[in-house]
């Protein structure tokens, strides 16, 4: 009487995924403000905009901007000067080495509501407001 029930089941065929990882960029440290880290790095920087006289922002009253700083090493170039230098193709005079600047390379907007011109109140993106990413330049 058992061997005539049919009872579901299910298979599974468990697989290692192929993906690459994406490599964490060494030009993309979030460091804290008492941190020792010297190297180009992401730093917490609060703007309140109460406190700079900005009362025509009724949503956020403050939000964390972020702020890049630190050394930046021939090593730590981004791509991108690297391929200017040589598309342009640059040297500095002499055996001098260029300044690195250690600078945001993404930034994304905040949402905001806000007071327009004629006093309507608005929602929009504010953009280019946060920083996500810093790199050497």
């Amino acid at each position: 009487m058992l061997a005539d029930l049919q009872i579901p089941f299910l298979e599974l065929d468990l697989v290692a995924s192929r993906r690459r990882r994406k490599r964490s960029s060494r030009n993309n440290l979030v460091c804290q403000a008492d941190s020792d880290e010297s190297r180009c790095c992401r730093y917490d920087y609060e703007i309140n905009f109460e406190n700079i006289g900005w009362n025509w922002i009724i949503v956020p009253k403050r939000f964390n901007a972020r702020h890049c700083a630190g050394e930046c090493t021939s090593t730590l170039l981004s791509t991108t000067r690297a391929k200017f230098e040589r598309h342009a193709n640059l040297s500095p005079p002499g055996n001098s080495q260029p300044n690195n600047c250690c600078h945001a390379q993404e930034m994304v907007p905040i949402s905001m509501i806000h007071y327009d011109e004629q006093q309507n109140i608005v929602y929009s993106d504010m953009p280019d407001l946060k920083i996500n990413r810093c790199s050497c330049l």
